[in-house]
């Protein structure tokens, strides 16, 4: 995982990045359905409808880097 964000610097997130913020306090995972220049659809995966976050909103944000694939011999 890797911090994207410390205190107000820009965020820049991508399309189906998957991200973990803090709300309220708590961590909440979600994946970014679209990024745009300052905000971003985030959608829980939880069944709750997706929400709209400027990125000006963020204090922390930490992005999950897939580890890269190796084949079983």
């Amino acid at each position: 995982m890797r911090d994207e964000m410390e205190s107000n610097e820009q965020v820049r997130i991508q399309d189906g990045a998957i991200i973990e913020i803090d709300v309220e306090g708590e961590a909440v995972t979600a994946m970014v359905l679209l990024a745009g220049d300052d905000m971003a659809i985030l959608d829980t995966c939880d069944g709750s409808m997706p929400f709209v976050l400027r990125y000006e909103e963020l204090q922390h944000v930490r992005v999950f880097e897939p580890e890269p694939f190796s084949r079983a011999a």
